[in-house]
């Protein structure tokens, strides 16, 4: 299991703003890269950044802008959303992709057009298999599409009868799910012995806001129970919208989370609060916080059962007393 964070939250040309937080979870998280080639930008500022994502676990999300797997061969669609693969297949192979993630459509669906979107996208997908093989870098298929933006190409039962039919490595977008009512359980046990990662993030159960985890109307501690149930192996990855403001890792007063190790383990309190953990991906060990001085009684009354997941905090924390803020330097602070 990887922890990794989707540079989909950086605009073109923002791209260096990972590496801050690479440094500060050195050894810890990795990063799924979001191509985008069609920037003209994009390339050089990757190059730039290519020794930093070295040495670290890295996914690479198939190319998404101007991109539609679903066009036949033969198109102009076709043939420029082939030219970006095969742009970011040297990129895959340099930095040992775990994986490429797939859509199988990103444009609108008709009922017309269905039926040959789906023989299309299918057979697309097959050819640029075929060019990862030999790298052997796989293509999982994500549940891409979301009703309110009318392209979701599968429903739920589509999708999973699609999966076990093609015998796809898969990657589960929660958020996609949730915005399209699925049973994200039921989704999640028909598919665990062919889930490779999760991307997460959190929305109101209509719109495909990509939010924070908790931020939103999706229950993430019960979706962390289930996974660790049925698929404590498979990778997570933070995919948040660029509206998403990222934290800086320098301005760690500001982020009021806290570490509870056990074991070697990242606990996530049962019931959702502001207080909690990956509310932003790099989470932050405090005692107290001086914006909420009552935040650690309010913590322990709500914190409940913990649900773990196998990474540990950073070694090294820094201690200081200024703004009545102390940062935990010991390897475990417990609430309970």
């Amino acid at each position: 299991m990887n922890l990794l964070v989707s540079t989909n939250v950086y605009k073109p040309g923002q791209l260096a703003r990972v590496i801050p937080h690479l440094h500060a979870f050195r050894g810890q998280i990795g990063v799924e890269l979001f191509p985008m080639f069609d920037a003209d930008c994009y390339e050089e500022e990757l190059l730039h950044c290519l020794p930093e994502f070295e040495g670290i676990p890295v996914s690479f999300h198939g190319p998404y802008y101007e991109t539609e797997h679903s066009a036949a061969p033969g198109t102009p669609e076709y043939a420029h959303s082939m030219d970006l693969i095969r742009q970011t297949l040297p990129y895959c192979v340099r930095l040992q992709s775990q994986y490429l993630v797939f859509h199988h459509n990103n444009i609108p669906v008709t009922e017309e057009r269905r039926e040959e979107m789906i023989r299309v996208s299918r057979e697309n997908y097959r050819e640029i298999a075929e060019l990862f093989k030999p790298h052997q870098i796989p293509v999982v298929v994500e549940n891409a599409g979301v009703l309110d933006r009318g392209n979701m190409l599968f429903d739920q039962d589509a999708f999973i009868q699609l999966c076990r039919e093609e015998h796809y490595p898969v990657l589960i977008d929660i958020g996609h799910a949730y915005a399209n009512g699925w049973d994200l359980e039921q989704t999640m046990e028909a598919l665990k012995d062919q889930i490779v990662a999760y991307h997460l993030h959190n929305n109101d159960g209509v719109h495909d806001s990509h939010q924070r985890i908790f931020h939103g109307t999706l229950d993430f501690p019960l979706f962390l129970s289930d996974y660790q149930r049925l698929t404590p192996n498979a990778d997570l990855v933070l995919e948040y919208s660029p509206n998403v403001q990222m934290m800086n890792p320098e301005s760690k007063k500001t982020f009021p989370g806290f570490w509870s190790r056990s074991g070697g383990s990242l606990c996530f309190p049962k019931r959702n609060s502001s207080y909690l953990i990956l509310t932003e991906p790099w989470p932050w060990a405090m005692s107290c916080c001086p914006e909420r001085r009552n935040s650690s009684r309010k913590l322990k009354s709500a914190a409940g059962s913990l649900y773990s997941l196998p990474i540990t905090p950073p070694k090294a924390l820094r201690t200081t007393s200024k703004n009545s803020v102390r940062w935990v330097s010991q390897p475990i602070l417990r609430i309970l």
